[in-house]
């Protein structure tokens, strides 16, 4: 482990705590407006292993003595620059083609020299999510020319300069390296396409909502996504979240020791057997996710704490150059405020582009797969917390430069065993639209329109361009729903018209919206001619992509109850939706191809 040991935390005496507490705020404060250490560093980013985008502008920066020049050497570049008062500088190497042969970073000043061998220049993906995102195991294979920097999980109350723990790991057999299955698979897929190096820096935290990687920027976007603590409230949150890091440094020290043995003495290593091992120690290590029924304060206080994994994990690598982001994430954005996903998701992509300061840069993320929960009464009768995620994720497609991998037809349950389905077709996506790799199909069909034709409903989808496919469909009880202007859906029949579905109920004469797969445990039924499955769709449910018009909504609405009720009513958490809107491709370039630098 790359982090220093930190202690357990210690029980005190009742009538020392509070003095202590404020003595530890008091430091923490200080050492927030500390002089800037004189020593030259760099960010963890910046290691043995590492791998730098190719055919772009690099920046490459650290911290040195104030007003110290600093000379950065790579591949027959040199560049300089002067480090500012705060101690920081940062230069920008020239767009270099790609390279698969290690070579070495030099940062020179003041007689100082720091040096980091073995820089290949390939592709380099940011893959960040929940768990999903994270779980794998070791190296089954030996691809030299994959690297993993696997972020530590942690949180912050405030933007980091660094992260805490992580490195560079090559993606080889008999190393120690634990790496996400899913990035794994993402960047085997595009390697081998390529042919060229490829680094993912995995940035995952289990049990965390989109609030919690919104960023500032982002929230500016739209306001009422984020409701910021302070006061007593913000130094509970300071408070539990060093006690979190803390518990969590000690177990991810002691599973990572029981790794290692288990590499030294040749035996496999999986999460199983790591599970196995830490049996016995869970009694005195806290669990790196406490639950609600053994620590429900601290849980709470790290849901609460918007931004929080933003701060810690993700502002740390920004100016980092990537190519893009891959993205795994959404069960816990479930219950009442369903509706309200979009807000932090969308803003949340916008966020993460104007802090990298790239553009539009590709941003790829996979639907959620199926969950085995029944739900009642049947879908479309009432809100679908589930269903209306998955139905946010694909209105997100609004946004320029976007790709939705969608899975639920291979992948069910909280922890999907199957993790190279996502991996594969969020590679598609950057296969198809990113690199502009012919005869590779991104997706299956995603919803565009839909139009009512006397009693029936026509729906119109991209991705459909060979055709539709209806599997183990059986006509009149299906996978569709269709409702009247008045009245609940009903299960109707549906019938292939070209690149078209008609969709159809004996007692619905004038159709006015369609739903499909709207509920936790769909069934794909409906694919394209590649096989891949159509995304669960509801024709009812939009939402605007242009945050002023959706504050104006919101304030529209607000001032309807107002003069309703004759007195002043706070806003609802969810905008009401607003009329159906298709799905706006992404911006695309003269040649058809996505601007992903837009």
């Amino acid at each position: 482990m790359n982090a220093s040991p930190e202690p357990l935390p210690v029980r005190r005496r009742p009538g020392r705590r509070r003095g202590r507490f404020l003595l530890a705020l008091l430091a923490a404060s200080l050492a927030a407006h500390a002089p800037v250490r004189a020593d030259l560093r760099l960010p963890r980013l910046f290691s043995e292993h590492a791998v730098l985008q190719r055919d772009a502008p690099v920046p490459v920066w650290g911290w040195a003595e104030p007003g110290r020049e600093v000379t950065v050497a790579f591949a027959g570049q040199t560049h300089a620059a002067v480090a500012g008062a705060d101690g920081r500088w940062q230069v920008a190497l020239d767009p270099m083609p790609a390279c698969a042969e290690g070579r070495r970073l030099t940062v020179a000043s003041g007689g100082a020299t720091l040096g980091v061998d073995d820089v290949l220049v390939g592709e380099v993906w940011l893959a960040a999510g929940q768990a999903n995102m994270r779980l794998g195991g070791p190296p089954a294979a030996d691809h030299s020319l994959i690297r993993h920097f696997m972020v530590g999980p942690s949180i912050a109350p405030v933007p980091r300069d660094t992260v805490r723990r992580g490195n560079w790991e090559v993606d080889a057999k008999g190393t120690t390296a634990f790496l996400s299955d899913v990035a794994g698979g993402f960047a085997r897929r595009l390697q081998s396409a390529l042919d060229v190096p490829v680094g993912m820096i995995v940035a995952a935290h289990g049990a965390t909502t989109a609030a919690h990687w919104l960023n500032r920027e982002g929230l500016d976007l739209f306001p009422g996504a984020y409701h910021p603590p302070s006061g007593a409230e913000l130094e509970e949150q300071l408070r539990v979240m060093e006690a979190w890091n803390a518990r969590e440094s000690e177990y991810d020290r002691t599973r990572d020791m029981f790794a290692r043995r288990l590499a030294a003495r040749g035996e496999e290593l999986t999460e199983a057997r790591l599970d196995a091992l830490m049996e016995p120690f869970k009694a005195s290590l806290p669990r790196r996710h406490p639950w609600p029924a053994e620590n429900g304060k601290i849980y709470n206080m790290i849901r609460s704490a918007n931004c929080s994994v933003y701060n810690a994990m993700i502002a740390p690598l920004a100016p980092y150059r990537i190519r893009g982001v891959i993205w795994y994430q959404g069960e816990w954005d479930g219950g009442a405020e369903t509706r309200a996903y979009f807000y932090h998701f969308a803003p949340l992509i916008a966020g993460w582009r104007a802090a990298w300061k790239q553009g539009a840069f590709p941003f790829l993320y996979v639907q959620l797969q199926n969950m085995d929960r029944g739900e009642t009464p049947p879908p479309g009768q009432t809100w679908s917390w589930y269903a209306g995620v998955r139905e946010a994720q694909r209105l997100a497609l609004q946004m320029p430069a976007t790709g939705m991998a969608t899975i639920f037809d291979r992948c069910r349950g909280l922890h999907p065993a199957n993790r190279q389905v996502p991996a594969d077709r969020l590679a598609r996506w950057a296969l198809a639209y990113v690199y502009g790799r012919d005869g590779v199909t991104p997706s299956g069909p995603l919803y565009e329109s839909s139009v009512a034709e006397g009693a029936q409903m026509r729906i119109r989808f991209r991705h459909a361009e060979r055709g539709l496919l209806l599997r183990g469909f059986e006509g009149a009880e299906s996978q569709f729903w269709i409702r009247a202007s008045r009245g609940d859906f009903l299960p109707a029949r549906a019938a292939v018209d070209g690149n078209d579905l008609l969709v159809w109920h004996p007692r619905v004469e004038r159709p006015a919206a369609v739903r499909y797969a709207w509920n936790a445990d769909a069934v794909a039924v409906l694919f394209n001619a590649e096989g891949l499955p159509a995304s669960p769709f509801a024709t009812d449910v939009s939402y605007p992509a242009n945050f002023a018009e959706a504050r104006a909504r919101q304030a529209a609405y607000k001032e309807a109850l107002r003069r309703k009720l004759g007195r002043l009513t706070p806003a609802p958490s969810g905008l009401p939706p607003p009329a159906p809107a298709p799905a706006v491709p992404p911006a695309r370039n003269a040649d058809g191809k996505p601007n992903a630098e837009d």
